[in-house]
């Protein structure tokens, strides 16, 4: 007969069984209703391009029932005159959609999105201020607002209304929640916070009120990485000349041609999966969680899609024929694919434009870049510091404005224009609609409000922001006006 102590032995091996069981069985459950690393992926190449992931969404993921709750429950905070979604910021969002697109989705526990290349490459161009947008897929956005974007999250998470309480209240009125999801998100409200007041701790030199902003379609490349994942090697933080690096989006269209060419506006990237690998770190990818078999995903992609063609009415034949004789002569050698000089860097002191982004790309940055990847997949084993800006195709000209790297000129008119005489001789322009000036190829400089909206005032005077360069008989501002009306007729075709 068993002893009393070796039942009470067996009854307590079982009751803790039964507990592991039942601990067990939690666990199973719990990693079924929170999984983790279960990216949204897309069979359709177009759809991978505008929604895949190529790593920004884990590490630097937004959590996506936050960023759903957050326009409307913030509206306050968006810019005077916005519509309360993600739209106020320049992003394109489908119908019937809350998250833009250019936003991939993976599951860490709880959906979050992050920034992919379509954020910045995907742009919207109206034949007037009054005409529907119309989407350019490898277009540089012109319409998004990155700093505003940002300069929004932080001023929700220091909002006395931001608080699980509220977050979780708003979130449920969107779909259900049970106690378990209530429990969960109030975590995740907290660390979002958390996070974002990290990054404007580590990012906030580049939000000085005596900075100059990007504004709508372009970003600052370089700065916010050294001050984020290379701070260890900038303590005493940005020198005054490296400080402002603002660039316009690029155009990143029919990218076969372009392999063996210097890329970024300094052709500092001889190698495309160098730029490309740069290019997903800036959208939030981590040296861990980047994607390069995803990344070139994108890039086959990309490598047959074509430069839009201009589409409004066709520019008369015998205008195009002069001005075709005019690219031969002034612009064929820097600017056709089977030009000599196409791809060559000119040195900065020769193009005489706005030396701010040359600067920011330091010899101390390049030599880090090179140095941390070492035995990586994404190693950038080429990058260099050169002398000056790339020469660079045309296609697709059209759809590229404002011109110049750092979108300083805003028509071709205003380009083949002696500096002091660009846009009339105005110091400032608008930016952010993407209407298109059909006369003068670029955008129309004067569209002051657009959806009710007032729109962003371009400042040539500020620093990084000049319009000089570019300019005398070798850039074709000596033409006479009907050649210089002709080459516009014929960039038109290109």
């Amino acid at each position: 007969m068993a002893s009393k102590g070796s039942r009470g032995k067996r009854i307590a091996l079982s009751l803790l069984a039964l507990l592991l069981v039942a601990a067990g069985g939690a666990a199973v459950y719990l990693l079924q209703r929170y999984p983790n690393d279960v990216p949204v992926t897309y069979e359709d190449a177009t759809q991978h391009f505008l929604r895949g992931s190529i790593g920004g969404d884990t590490d630097n993921g937004l959590p996506k029932r936050i960023m759903e709750v957050l326009p409307t429950l913030f509206a306050d905070l968006l810019p005077p005159g916005a519509p309360h979604d993600w739209t106020a910021f320049g992003f394109q969002v489908d119908p019937g959609e809350v998250i833009p697109l250019g936003f991939s989705e993976r599951t860490m526990r709880v959906p979050l999105v992050g920034m992919n290349c379509a954020l910045c490459h995907t742009g919207v161009v109206r034949a007037s201020a009054d005409a529907p947008p119309q989407r350019i897929l490898g277009m540089g956005s012109t319409t998004l607002d990155l700093e505003g974007f940002f300069g929004f999250l932080f001023k929700v998470v220091a909002d006395p209304r931001y608080t699980p309480e509220n977050l979780i209240a708003a979130m449920e009125a969107r779909a259900p929640m049970d106690a378990l999801d209530r429990f969960v998100y109030g975590k995740v409200v907290t660390r979002f916070k958390e996070g974002l007041e990290k990054r404007k701790a580590m990012l906030g030199a580049l939000f000085a009120p005596d900075r100059p902003g990007f504004g709508p379609g372009r970003v600052d490349t370089f700065n916010p990485y050294k001050l984020s994942t290379l701070g260890q090697h900038y303590p005493d933080g940005l020198t005054p000349e490296e400080a402002i690096g603002n660039a316009r989006y690029a155009s990143i269209w029919a990218q076969e041609k372009k392999k063996n060419r210097a890329l970024n506006w300094d052709g500092n990237a001889p190698r495309i999966e160098d730029r490309n690998a740069g290019a997903a770190f800036g959208a939030g990818a981590t040296h861990e969680s980047i994607d390069m078999a995803q990344i070139a995903r994108v890039q086959a992609w990309l490598e047959v899609l074509p430069a839009p063609k201009w589409p409004y009415a066709a520019p008369d034949p015998d205008e195009v024929a002069r001005g075709r004789a005019v690219f031969q002569a002034r612009c064929f050698d820097c600017h056709d694919d089977a030009g000599q000089r196409m791809g060559e860097i000119i040195p900065i002191d020769l193009i005489g434009t706005d030396r701010r982004r040359f600067d920011s790309y330091t010899p101390k940055l390049n030599q880090l870049f090179l140095d941390m990847g070492n035995g990586k997949p994404w190693d950038l084993q080429a990058m260099q510091k050169t002398a000056g800006y790339a020469n660079r195709p045309l296609d697709g000209l059209w759809a590229r404005g404002p011109y110049l790297h750092n979108g300083s000129v805003p028509t071709i008119w205003d380009l083949l224009t002696p500096a002091a005489e660009r846009n009339g001789g105005q110091p400032t322009f608008r930016v952010g609609h993407g209407v298109i000036n059909q006369n003068d190829l670029g955008i129309q400089a004067d569209v002051a409000t657009l959806d009710g909206r007032e729109t962003a005032v371009f400042d040539t005077r500020l620093a990084g922001n000049s319009n000089a360069g570019h300019t005398g008989p070798a850039y074709g501002t000596d033409l006479p006006d009907e050649d210089k009306k002709a080459l516009i007729a014929y960039l038109k075709t290109l």
